[in-house]
């Protein structure tokens, strides 16, 4: 009999790759030290920290940045990656719209911070529901996109919509893409 475990929930959690086990084990058995602090323990978790930062926009493909990484921001997870994403660029553009767009089956920590701001600050949130199969309608989500979505689309091309990409309850990958200029939002295959 063989007792091999087949773990198919990869798209909730993921074993830690060896090589990141590996640095972070090291990291915290010998670069202890808080990255704040002036001494030489607290320089090297800096020099850590930010290489780490240089490595992570060189893999996600960012323009270099003039002085340090500080547009990659580590969190200690995806909740509060979310909320600092989601918070962070709704009240910052808040001038340039209100209205937020998701889908109607968002992970709670995307649908949390977007019912707050609902509720308790006056942005207007559009649900888009997914079809019977878990598909989100591109042209629902477009349909949704309204003048009051315009969270500075014209400065950086920034628009709220969010949308999961896979849905570990339902099973669902979402195969469509968006592309936003400044003129328009097209639903299509825009690779």
């Amino acid at each position: 009999m063989n007792n091999k475990t087949i773990y198919l929930d990869n798209a909730a959690t993921t074993r830690v790759a060896e090589a990141a086990a590996v640095a972070a084990l090291g990291a915290m058995r010998h670069n202890y030290g808080n990255p704040s602090s002036p001494h030489a323990l607290g320089f090297e978790a800096e020099r850590l920290i930010e290489d780490a930062r240089y490595a992570v926009a060189d893999a996600l493909g960012l323009p270099p940045a003039p002085a340090g990484r500080q547009d990659v921001v580590f969190t200690s997870g995806g909740t509060e990656a979310n909320n600092l994403a989601i918070l962070g660029a709704a009240r910052a553009r808040r001038r340039w719209g209100q209205t937020l767009v998701a889908t109607g089956y968002e992970h709670p920590s995307v649908e949390a911070p977007l019912t707050a701001l609902a509720a308790e600050e006056g942005f207007r949130l559009v649900l888009t529901p997914p079809a019977a199969d878990g598909r989100v309608n591109p042209e629902a989500i477009l349909d949704a996109v309204d003048d009051k979505t315009n969270f500075g689309l014209e400065h950086d091309g920034f628009l709220p919509v969010y949308v999961v990409t896979v849905n570990d309850s339902s099973n669902t990958i979402q195969d469509w893409r968006v592309n936003v200029n400044k003129d328009m939002a097209k639903p299509g295959d825009h690779s």
